[in-house]
């Protein structure tokens, strides 16, 4: 799997915690082991207060808190990315055209991504219905627009056909079908 973007970022700073956590550790368990060791009654030789056995002691302490350090940073990198991931997928559908796509929030204690995802979704509903309200427009100006200019083609074809004569009242009754449709045009505007 190739990590690119923020999931690349987040991975980088989740291994920098864990090398730092493992320096963090490592320091202080040697100063708390060479604290314990000199303060220690059964401890007389303090010249060769490290050996061997101290040495895997300590390595097997750095070896565990190393281990809890990437379980702890993976699972939180895997926390921040899901919800970011999801988003970005979101995204891209509604970008192709998916309006119904929404994001999944994942772990809602992580406050400002959940929100973010929240908004995100909030707006896509938004957007969705606005798409909707505007192919309901569509079809409802698409009628009102069809209804006068129906009439106008039958009468003037009528007329061209002989079988209406263009009378003043029926070239009258024309023009207020293109006045009603002018009209239209003006409060589509």
């Amino acid at each position: 799997m190739i990590v690119k973007g923020l999931s690349r970022q987040v991975l980088l700073a989740m291994a920098s915690v864990t090398v730092a956590a493992g320096l963090l550790v490592f320091f202080g368990t040697y100063l708390a082991f060479a604290v314990l060791f000199y303060f220690s009654p059964w401890s007389d030789d303090t010249d060769n207060w490290l050996t061997g056995f101290d040495f895997i002691i300590l390595a097997i302490l750095i070896l565990i808190a190393l281990i809890v350090a990437a379980i702890a940073s993976i699972r939180l990198a895997r926390r921040i990315l899901e919800p970011l991931e999801s988003l970005a997928t979101s995204a891209r559908q509604i970008k192709d055209g998916d309006l119904s796509a929404r994001a999944a929030p994942g772990d809602h204690s992580l406050g400002e991504t959940a929100l973010l995802v929240e908004d995100f979704n909030a707006m896509a509903q938004r957007l969705q219905d606005m798409t909707s309200d505007m192919k309901l427009w569509n079809a409802t100006i698409a009628h009102e627009l069809r209804t006068p200019l129906t009439i106008l083609k039958g009468r003037l074809q009528g007329m061209i056909d002989g079988v209406f004569e263009p009378d003043e009242k029926s070239l009258q009754a024309l023009v207020l079908q293109v006045d009603s449709l002018a009209r239209l045009v003006e409060d589509l505007r």
